[in-house]
């Protein structure tokens, strides 16, 4: 008998990333119109918007401020959502949960840092738990700062870091961040800082991950003082080529892990590996400086079991100044299962 011929699988045509973002474009925009008639042309009216909104130059934008009596209060705005036919019955128990607003608390600087780094960083004092954190780095404790989002955490290390080089020019720093756009950030703003600091501005500083090319990591590996990096950089190129590296390994002062929160479950697990092996390879006296939101619940056990640090110190007390705030649950209304239809509503309700 003939043996039966197989079909061959047929090819799943994958659409283009920018093909399914214009359906969802598409599809928003035809369900908005659908909803909010009385608009017409919805998409054109939301283009508007947004072009409205666009400063003709944006270089003058940190510049240009606003009165904070033009801006309605946090409660004026819920007390208006409660009362307004849209949110009618949404809101449960608005404006029942307030924290207060908190004052800033102040400290002067650690007299072991040298007045040009303050300089550098532009500042005349600090809050109390940058004050702390950077005090304690100094003194070769490893420290985990567990702070509100925007309290100036990276002062924490970057005060240090600036320290240690004016002390001894050939030490050696390594920044490993989750992911690549964090360490790019944090690289322009290091090298701004050198560039501020007189003796440091011959020093270099760079990031190494899988888009550094072949000739430029030899360069890093050789030469550069300051590595940003990410985990698995660490993980499939650094370590594997330790021997490679003895000359940045010998003289590593300070390792530091920001936004170490997310670092959790088997990815967490994986980093801690990571870790580990980077520590047998450095000497016992590398101080480690960790940074974590404040969505971190147990800092010190997590700075343990990820960096394997004995008695970290914590500095989870904020003395950064921030406003009250109000908090709110929102139960929304049975839509069905449209995928856009809480979108579209409250699209139409707050921008149009």
């Amino acid at each position: 008998p003939l043996a039966k011929r197989r079909r061959a699988p047929r090819s799943r045509k994958v659409a283009e990333p920018a093909a399914l973002v214009a359906e969802a474009i598409g599809r928003f925009s035809r369900e908005l119109a659908a909803r909010v008639p009385q608009h017409g042309d919805c998409a054109s009216k939301l283009a508007e918007i947004a072009r409205a909104g666009m400063p003709e130059r944006p270089e003058t934008l940190l510049l240009e401020t606003r009165s904070s009596d033009l801006l309605p209060s946090a409660a004026a705005v819920l007390a208006s959502l409660e009362t307004s036919d849209f949110y009618a019955g949404q809101l449960l128990g608005a404006a029942a949960v307030t924290e207060p607003a908190q004052e800033a608390s102040y400290k002067e600087p650690p007299a072991c840092i040298d007045s040009a780094v303050w300089a550098a960083l532009g500042l005349a004092r600090l809050y109390s738990h940058q004050a702390q954190a950077v005090a304690a780095a100094m003194q070769g404790r490893s420290v985990v700062v567990s702070t509100a989002t925007a309290s100036g955490k990276s002062v924490a290390y970057q005060a240090p870091l600036l320290q240690h080089l004016l002390d001894d020019c050939e030490s050696t720093f390594l920044l490993v961040f989750p992911t690549k756009a964090l360490a790019q950030d944090q690289l322009l703003a290091l090298q701004r800082l050198l560039s501020l600091v007189p003796g440091l501005q011959h020093i270099k500083t760079g990031t190494f991950d899988g888009d550094t090319p072949l000739d430029a990591r030899r360069v890093i590996r050789d030469s550069f003082s300051v590595v940003l990096t990410n985990p698995d950089a660490l993980h499939a190129s650094i370590l594997p080529e330790a021997g490679k590296w003895q000359r940045f390994l010998r003289g590593l002062r300070m390792v530091v892990l920001d936004e170490v929160h997310v670092y959790r479950g088997a990815f967490g697990q994986h980093v801690a590996h990571v870790i580990a092996r980077l520590q047998r390879l450095v000497r016992p006296d590398v101080v480690f400086v960790a940074c974590s939101a404040t969505a971190c619940a147990d800092p010190r056990g997590h700075m343990q079991q990820l960096a394997h640090v004995a008695d970290p110190l914590v500095v989870d007390t904020d003395g950064s100044a921030r406003g009250a705030r109000h908090l709110a649950a929102w139960k929304t209304r049975s839509l069905g299962s449209r995928p856009f239809s809480d979108t579209v509503l409250v699209a139409g309700h707050l921008l149009l």
